[in-house]
């Protein structure tokens, strides 16, 4: 019982806790959860494990070896029951159910479950200054019309979204009840290996259906919900609004959002450059609240009752209230949650006269916030967030026992004023330096991505962070109580954060400050945080921390290396990806050159330049050695300026009639290619030699070809190895067509349908002309689907449906094609 009581109250007494019983607890957790992640075992499963352990802990009680296991147990079999539950679990009469993979109209009522917020997002090719701005909200569903004239009671959550400036929705309480007349489908799943799993996002909140309307009109509103939970929701809406209005007086839009980003949790508002700044320059973590942010605040609410004289017994009540307040403002993700019950605890701990080891208190903490979400264990933001703090506390007690060791063996009695300030600057230094250390593997791995500038940045702006957290708190804090008066320190508030965003633009800007990487295996990272948390965990001087230093020693310098290894020899390895209305293909030959052919999409260049990136680097190389491009057409081009800041080219090959300077992308491409010294092959060479057993031909335009449309001019690619041939077509249509077709007539094995599959680029003349076995179109709906498998006559694949497609040429001439979306992939 006493074992258990230190879980409850952090402590014991004397703070001496040997024993760690919230820390194992989490651990059960822990694989309970990754357990029915990875086998999804069923409900009963889970119960008949919790039932089995609880027995033989009976059956053997008088072992308290086996009593301990089976506690574990009966919490790993919990954890995972209730991660199943979250997880797999949809009722029978959930909005998903007649939600479809293409969309179904459908009328529906529902409530708000909390404030609309509005996005922009870029436009078109043809317009980008003209921005599409849409408005999101979660809403619960609860009834949906069958085309009866009856209402059938549903019940879920979905996520709607109108495409349409509604600045009135945006307006909207929680608990307004709505009638929309819009699209429901299943949220979009990955399309490429890397990408953002949207499906898997929203299913990690019990969301499994998408509602999209066009136009305002398609919203009515019916009445305002009167329930508790509606009306605690309303509350919190307001209270927020009038928190975030306090940040809008005195500031420019920028710091605007970035003010509410830091202070009230809210990054939506955030353009994509600045976010981009502030990943580049490693201090993505500053817009995140965390311990620092929690740990100001309430610093800030104990030095005000200090102030006024209270006794510590009210001062720690107000403190409590301050930050469970607080808690309420903001948007309340996991770090949030973490820094909360952190403090909370800490004060917990101080009513009870306990001392709070900070193991004890972020394991309990990291409990609490798998109870309300299990899934957050595998979610990125959950993940660094306990990891920096456990870093952080533990580099703290180091450094605490290495200063009493100090003065022990100098025989001094307390450390001077100037031993008080070294302390404070070594203390940040190797929290920063370390914090940084040991949290860049998981980046590099999440993000693709380090910062070196983010360890220089982190510690000369310190001082610059914390008068901006001091400055935001108090405009908050005073803000909320009287505006007038917060008005007299935004503007100062105002200046320094502009000061610290020019410093987030220059370390982001700057090339040498970041690299993106192909990011570590997974069991690497396994391998590194189990050795990492051996050597902070054992005994100073063990054999344990011994070998723990020397795992972490050839995992630093060998491991890394093993994500860029090369792939097996004697195959051709090329992926269509799948970027929208768009094209964009990585060929590796059997050495591990590479080719990508085309870069470019209608919609989100920068995502179709990453996505081409983690293409190449699973292909296994770490650099690009030809960049083809088909056409100055911005859907298959305008990811290119992107793509060469991103990743080294060797060299970029396009056809003379690509350099039309009169467009603006063409303009781009090579003011990009030149500020980075890519040579260009304007020429347009017949063959590419990138290996001696892969043939790559240029068969069109022919010299002396030249057509006053882009797409007729198109560069036609014929990639041949082991007697197998690839085309690669382009947007190619009209007399470039024709030119092709006068060509003597070729065996295609791999056919990339001309301009993404349509029809009068398609036609028969082609299909005898190729005679190919596999066609592949690069997006496509299902009508140009069928329409294709007509015309050629053999089974079609298009990147909307199948997402990326792989295809791999073996030496002797095999072919497999491997759909990202397809459990099963063909060989041929």
């Amino acid at each position: 019982m006493a074992v258990w009581s230190e879980v409850l109250f952090v402590g014991d007494e004397r703070g001496t806790v040997r024993r760690a019983p919230a820390v194992a607890l989490l651990a059960a957790v822990a694989v309970g959860i990754v357990v029915d992640r990875v086998w999804n075992w069923p409900l009963a499963g889970w119960l008949a494990v919790s039932v089995a352990a609880a027995a033989g802990a009976v059956l053997v009680r008088h072992r308290r070896l086996v009593m301990t296991v089976a506690v574990l147990s009966i919490w790993c079999g919990l954890a995972g029951a209730w991660h199943h539950f979250w997880w797999s679990t949809v009722s029978t009469n959930d909005v998903a159910a007649w939600a479809t993979e293409d969309g179904v109209v459908v009328r529906l009522q529902g409530t708000l479950m909390e404030s609309p917020w509005m996005t922009k997002r870029p436009g078109p090719i043809w317009d980008r200054k003209q921005e599409t701005v849409w408005t999101t909200a979660t809403l619960r569903a609860e009834a949906l019309y069958d085309g009866c004239d009856r209402w059938e009671s549903v019940s879920g959550v979905c996520r709607f979204t109108v495409r349409d400036d509604l600045s009135e929705l945006s307006k909207l309480p929680v608990g307004q009840r709505l009638e929309i007349l819009g699209t429901l489908e299943r949220p979009r799943p990955a399309a490429n290996p890397g990408d953002l799993d949207y499906r898997e996002y929203l299913r990690s909140q019990r969301v499994h259906a998408v509602l999209s309307a066009e136009r305002v009109e398609c919203v009515r509103r019916i009445e305002i919900g009167t329930g508790w939970g509606s009306a605690w929701g309303r509350w919190r809406q307001r209270a927020r609004a009038y928190a975030a209005q306090v940040f809008n007086q005195e500031s420019s839009p920028d710091t605007t959002a970035v003010a509410q980003a830091l202070f009230l949790g809210v990054r939506r508002q955030i353009d994509d450059q600045t976010r981009e700044d502030f990943i580049r320059s490693g201090l993505l973590h500053v817009l995140a609240i965390s311990g620092v942010n929690v740990g100001l605040l309430a610093l800030w609410f104990w030095l005000a009752c200090r102030l006024l004289r209270l006794s510590l017994f009210w001062s720690r009540w107000i403190v409590l209230t301050g930050l469970l307040g607080y808690l309420f403002l903001t948007e309340a993700d996991p770090p949030v949650w973490r820094a909360t019950l952190v403090a909370v605890l800490a004060i917990g701990a101080g009513f009870t006269g306990r001392l709070a080891p900070p193991r004890q208190m972020i394991a309990l903490a990291a409990l609490i916030v798998l109870l309300m979400n299990p899934t957050d264990l595998f979610h990125a933001g959950a993940q660094l967030s306990f990891l920096s703090v456990v870093i952080v506390s533990e580099v703290l007690r180091w450094r605490a026992a290495w200063e009493v060791r100090q003065r022990e063996q100098e025989g001094l009695d307390g450390p001077t004023w100037r031993r008080r300030c070294w302390r404070v600057v070594g203390d940040a230094y190797a929290v920063s330096t370390a914090t940084w250390l040991l949290t860049a593997p998981l980046v590099a791995y999440r993000f693709q991505l380090i910062t070196p500038v983010g360890l220089v940045l982190n510690i000369v702006l310190g001082p610059l962070i914390l008068i901006v957290m001091w400055l935001g708190y108090s405009t908050l804090l005073v803000g909320m109580v009287s505006p007038f008066v917060a008005s007299w320190i935004s503007p100062l508030l105002h200046a320094v954060l502009s000061a610290f965003l020019r410093c987030v633009r220059w370390g982001g800007r700057w090339d040498g400050g970041h690299q993106f990487v192909p990011g570590p295996d997974f069991g690497w990272l396994i391998v590194f945080y189990v050795a990492a948390g051996v050597l902070v965990w054992s005994s100073p001087g063990s054999s344990a921390r011994r070998r723990a230093l020397k795992v972490l020693a050839v995992l630093t310098v060998c491991g890394l290396a093993w994500g860029l290894r090369p792939q097996a020899a004697g195959e051709l390895r090329m992926t269509v990806l799948s970027v929208g209305h768009g094209l964009s293909v990585v060929v590796s030959c059997p050495n591990g050159r590479t080719l990508v052919y085309d870069a470019g999409g209608m919609f989100l260049d920068r995502r179709v330049a990453e996505t081409a990136l983690r293409a190449v680097w699973r292909h296994g190389a770490s650099s690009i050695d030809v960049l083809v491009l088909s056409h100055p057409d911005a859907d298959h081009c305008n990811a290119v300026p992107r793509l060469l800041e991103l990743a080294a080219v060797g060299g970029i090959g396009m056809h003379r009639t690509f350099v039309d300077e009169r467009q603006e992308i063409v303009r781009d491409v090579l003011n990009s290619a030149a500020d980075r010294s890519v040579p260009l092959l304007l020429s347009a060479p017949q063959s590419i030699r990138l290996d001696p057993d892969v043939q790559i031909e240029v068969i069109h335009p022919a010299p002396g070809f030249d057509s006053e449309k882009d797409n007729a001019n198109s560069l036609v690619l014929a990639i041949t190895y082991a007697g197998r041939t690839v085309l690669l077509a382009g947007d190619l249509e009209a007399d470039g067509l024709a030119a092709l077709l006068r060509l003597p007539p070729r065996r295609i094995d791999v056919l990339l349908a001309p301009h993404h599959g349509s029809r009068p680029s398609n036609p028969l003349d082609l299909a005898r002309w190729a005679r190919p076995e596999i066609v592949i179109a690069s997006s496509g709906d299902a009508g140009s689907l069928a329409i294709l498998e007509e015309v050629y006559g053999v089974d079609c694949l298009s990147t909307r449906q199948s997402g990326a497609i792989g295809v791999r040429v073996s030496q002797a001439g095999a072919i497999s094609v491997e759909p990202f979306k397809s459990p099963r992939p063909a060989s041929r």
